[in-house]
C-alpha cells in the first residue's frame, strides 16, 4: 500500500474488487504506521438544486453552468465510514445510517370530539431523497473485519447518516457491542438532555425531513449506547494515542477527527462540505447546517489549517473513498482527489 506521503499528487493502491453491488466498495491505504480503509455505507440520490439550496440562486447556477452541470442534475452523495487500524485498536469514525425509518408516537386527533389528540405511532421515512445504506458491516467483512472487534467509534456529529449504524436495523440492540462511543458533550446535551432541542432546531430550515423526526431518530439511535458512551468536552483530549477532536461546530456542535500518526496527518471532515463545489464557495450557506454563519467561517478555518499543515482530508459524502488535498484557488478553494492506481 502506498504511504500518504505519495498521496496528494498522489496515488493510493486500490484492490481489485469483484463488485457484488456499486454498494460494495473499500479503499485501504496507509497513514503512517496506522492502517486506514474507507468504507462505503451508502449512497443517497439526490440532484444539485436540493444540496446547493442555501446558496445564492443565481450564483450556483452560474457555477454549475461552467462544469456543463444544471441545478436540476442528479449527484449521488456517498456515505463512507472511515476505519483506522492503529496497532492496538479498531475504530470507526461514524456509523453511516443503517435504519432508514424512525418509530414515534405524536398526537393525532382521533376522534373529532376529543379536545385532547391521542397519540398515534408514526413510521416515518428519515431522508429527504431516495437513499440506498446499511452495507457498513458487509463492507467490513469484506475487509475481514467482525463487528465485535470495533473497540472504538468516534462521532463527529449526531445527524442521521453519522449515528443510525449504531444500531442494527429494526431493534435497539447494538451493532458495535464491545465498542465505546465517543461524542462532543455539548452535541450529546443539544440532542439528549436539552429541552429546548426542538424549539432551536425549528429556528432554522432544515430541508424536507421535519425536525421532529430528526431528533426522535437521533435520541432512539443513541438511547441504546448511554452505557458505552465517553463524553469528550476538551480538543486537548486524546481520544486515543495520536486520534483527538477538532472544532468544527456550526453544522451542529460538531467535530472532526484529526488523526495522526508519525508526520503524517488524516482530518475526519465530517458534513463541514457536503460537495466538493462547496469548498470553492465556503461563505455559502447550506440547509442542514445549525448555525449558517458559524458553519461557513468554519469551512473556511478549517481549509486553511490543512493547507497550511499538508493535511489528507477524509470527507464522508465527497466521491468516493472521500480522500483528497485542499488547495488554493484565487477565491476559495479547490478539491484535489487522491488518484488511484
Amino acid at each position: 500500500m502506498a504511504s500518504t506521503n505519495n498521496l496528494g499528487k498522489r496515488e493510493v493502491m486500490k484492490k481489485d474488487l469483484k463488485k457484488a453491488s456499486k454498494y460494495f466498495d473499500t479503499c485501504s491505504f496507509q497513514l503512517g504506521e496506522f492502517r486506514v480503509i474507507s468504507v462505503l455505507d451508502g449512497i443517497l440520490h439526490a440532484d444539485y438544486g436540493s444540496m446547493l439550496n442555501g446558496a445564492p440562486p443565481q450564483e450556483a447556477a452560474a457555477l454549475l453552468r461552467s462544469r456543463n452541470l444544471q441545478i436540476n442534475s442528479p449527484v449521488d452523495v456517498p456515505w463512507t465510514v472511515f476505519f483506522i487500524d492503529t496497532g492496538k485498536h479498531k475504530v470507526l469514525i461514524d456509523t453511516g445510517m443503517s435504519k432508514t425509518f424512525v418509530d414515534f408516537e405524536s398526537a393525532s386527533p382521533d376522534k373529532v370530539d376529543s379536545p385532547v389528540p391521542s397519540p398515534r405511532s408514526k413510521h416515518v421515512f428519515i431522508s429527504g431523497h431516495p437513499v440506498d445504506c446499511g452495507h457498513l458491516l458487509e463492507n467490513l467483512r469484506y475487509e475481514d473485519i467482525k463487528a465485535t472487534e470495533i473497540d472504538t467509534i468516534i462521532i463527529t456529529h449526531a445527524h442521521a447518516d453519522h449515528i443510525g449504524g449504531l444500531v442494527n436495523p429494526g431493534t435497539d440492540t447494538l451493532a458495535f457491542p464491545n465498542a465505546r462511543v465517543i461524542m462532543w458533550k455539548e452535541e450529546w446535551e443539544f440532542i439528549m438532555e436539552n429541552p429546548e432541542v426542538l424549539s432551536r432546531l425549528n429556528t432554522y430550515d432544515r430541508g424536507p425531513v421535519p425536525e421532529i423526526v430528526q431528533l426522535k431518530y437521533a435520541q432512539q439511535c443513541l438511547t441504546p449506547i448511554k452505557d458505552h458512551l465517553t463524553l469528550i468536552d476538551n480538543e486537548q483530549t486524546e481520544i486515543l494515542p495520536g486520534i483527538r477532536y477538532r472544532n468544527a461546530h456550526g453544522h451542529s456542535y460538531m467535530m472532526c477527527v484529526e488523526v495522526t500518526s508519525g508526520k503524517e496527518i488524516l482530518l475526519g471532515f465530517g458534513d463541514a462540505a457536503i460537495l466538493p463545489i462547496q469548498l470553492e464557495h465556503p461563505e455559502w450557506l447550506y440547509t442542514t447546517d445549525l448555525d449558517k454563519e458559524l458553519a461557513a467561517n468554519t469551512r473556511k478555518k478549517l481549509c486553511e489549517w490543512a493547507l497550511a499543515n499538508n493535511v489528507l482530508v477524509a470527507s464522508p459524502h465527497f466521491p468516493f473513498p472521500g480522500l483528497g488535498h485542499i488547495e488554493r484557488k484565487e477565491q476559495g478553494y479547490l478539491w484535489q482527489p487522491v488518484v488511484f492506481q
